[in-house]
């Protein structure tokens, strides 16, 4: 359904992604699910002692590292779909993700830094208080000031996804063979930031510092009744993994 989303599936290839989503999904749950719950089950853990910056850069960079393992179970699979893929197929698959950078442009940058600081602010609450609850006015003014300190990197996050969908449209558009293919498509799924300035990058980090800040400070505000919402929230997610992979 998703992969068909962003071009019509011959039925060949809709049995390409079936095929792959079935065997994948068992690999996942036999080599990735266990670790993924281990590092959820540590986070909320977590909630009973003091957390600092860096656990919480910690966790997320288990995060990251579980997720590209997980990607790159589809990558084969990936290069032999994309090499049936037809020009009305690649046309069909560039102008959704054209449509969907423009969707994205409209509702995430804004006109102005003013509106892009406005909808930061926005974004940033509503995922907190889904984890927690309701903030209390100083716990929603201490997210605000963090907020704040973010660079607005909305334009060039645009900008990036632009250039790698221009270096994925040039490797559909050659010859497609081996090796060449293959690793320029593994390339593409495993390292979308490759496109990505060193000072983008810096400004990626300090943002990043700046939001393990905000968690770390924000945690030691909780309520029982707010660590508890994190916690269930958190169970929720584990709950949806071991649902997925139920199969």
């Amino acid at each position: 359904w998703y992969v068909d989303g962003y071009f019509d599936l011959t039925p060949r290839q809709e049995a390409i992604v079936r095929d792959s989503v079935r065997r994948n999904v068992g690999t996942f749950r036999s080599r990735d699910l266990p670790d993924f719950l281990a590092v959820l089950a540590g986070i909320r853990a977590d909630l009973e002692r003091p957390l600092t910056p860096a656990m919480v850069d910690r966790r997320i960079g288990e995060l990251e590292s579980l997720g590209q393992r997980a990607a790159s179970l589809f990558v084969p699979d990936s290069v032999v779909l994309l090499r049936t893929l037809s020009p009305p197929q690649v046309e069909e698959l560039f102008a959704t993700l054209a449509d969907n950078t423009a969707e994205l442009a409209d509702d995430y940058s804004g006109s102005t830094p003013a509106e892009r600081r406005a909808r930061q602010q926005k974004q940033v609450g509503k995922f907190v208080r889904r984890m927690t609850g309701s903030l209390s006015a100083e716990q929603d003014a201490l997210v605000r000031r963090h907020v704040d300190r973010l660079h607005d990197l909305a334009p060039q996050w645009i900008d990036r996804r632009q250039a790698w969908q221009r270096a994925f449209r040039a490797s559909l558009a050659s010859e497609r063979r081996y090796p060449e293919f293959d690793q320029q498509v593994a390339g593409l799924i495993l390292a979308p930031d490759q496109f990505d300035s060193p000072g983008y990058r810096a400004r990626v980090a300090e943002n990043r510092a700046v939001l393990c800040a905000m968690v770390a400070e924000l945690f030691a505000t909780l309520t029982p009744a707010q660590r508890a919402h994190v916690a269930d929230e958190i169970r929720g997610y584990e709950r949806s993994l071991m649902g997925l992979t139920a199969i």
